[in-house]
């Protein structure tokens, strides 16, 4: 690990592997989605190894409070089942290509029950 974000859970890795071992794939663009659109979460959740789930982007342009109370803006609300784990791995879009990273169940700034979000990407 060769860099931290504590407020938005998410880490930077470097991997020795060689180029010739790496894949790489195209980052979308979450301003591109759109309300009802397919998503899938992947991670490691409960520390459950290589774990998708899917449902739909359900809002977008959310407001949430990091676990530090930092206000995060222009969030991606989801009803895919997101939990400890899948947090800072991708958010895919139906074509499978990144377009966020989600966030278990934050705490909307707009709303008492708390919701499922990512980080746009």
């Amino acid at each position: 690990m060769i860099g931290f974000d504590a407020n938005n859970d998410l880490a930077v890795l470097k991997i020795d592997a060689g180029k010739e071992r790496l894949v790489t794939i195209p980052m979308g663009d979450s301003k591109k989605l759109k309300v009802g659109q397919k998503v899938l979460a992947i991670g490691n959740p409960y520390g459950l190894q290589r774990t998708m789930t899917t449902g739909i982007v359900s809002s977008l342009g959310r407001e949430i409070d990091s676990e530090n109370g930092r206000i995060i803006e222009d969030v991606i609300q989801t009803d895919a089942s997101v939990n400890p784990g899948n947090s800072g791995g991708p958010l895919l879009n139906g074509a499978g290509i990144p377009s966020g990273s989600p966030k278990p169940k934050a705490k909307s700034n707009t709303e008492t029950p708390r919701c499922r979000a990512a980080h746009p990407g």
